[in-house]
């Protein structure tokens, strides 16, 4: 049982110097100058990673909250759903265009608003690749030519560019 609180004992100061050179960093230190102020970092490449690991645990706990304020709006406007629809098809307009409304912002909260998704991928690189190539075998023949070397056919068969 000791252990285990003393292992949480030391993690937490880890976290805690963690935060710190976090904070050091954000302020404009250097990896270096954060090694040298903060006990318990040997070098800069220390720093750095422990600064990757507090800036992925804050990006978690961002994450994590962001989930639960989704939830909590969402069961907002189901309530609002609730307190309208019934009235919404008794033909209560003004019913109708809040359930609408709601119903809008639900499907734009849950990324469903984006239509569908095409990827696309073009490569330009196609012609300029080709006329490299082309004078890069022009030399080669050209060099071929100066040292009396032979030529394969398949190479002054290729097409201009």
């Amino acid at each position: 049982m000791g252990d285990a609180r003393k292992s949480r004992r030391v993690r937490g100061r880890g976290t805690e110097r963690e935060a710190q050179a976090l904070q050091l960093f954000l302020a404009g230190c250097t990896y270096e100058q954060i090694a040298e102020k903060v006990d318990g970092y040997s070098s800069a490449s220390t720093v750095c990673r422990a600064i990757t690991r507090a800036l992925k645990r804050r990006a978690d706990e961002r994450d994590e909250l962001a989930d639960q304020a989704l939830t909590v709006i969402l069961e907002q406007l189901d309530g609002v759903l609730r307190g309208h629809y019934l009235r919404s098809l008794r033909g209560d307009t003004k019913a109708a265009d809040i359930v609408l409304k709601v119903i809008d912002r639900k499907i734009r909260l849950g990324g469903y608003d984006t239509g569908p998704h095409v990827a696309v991928q073009v490569n330009q690189y196609g012609s300029h690749l080709d006329h490299e190539l082309t004078e890069l075998v022009a030399g080669v023949i050209d060099a071929a030519g100066d040292y009396g070397l032979p030529v394969s056919p398949e190479l002054r068969e290729l097409p201009e560019q």
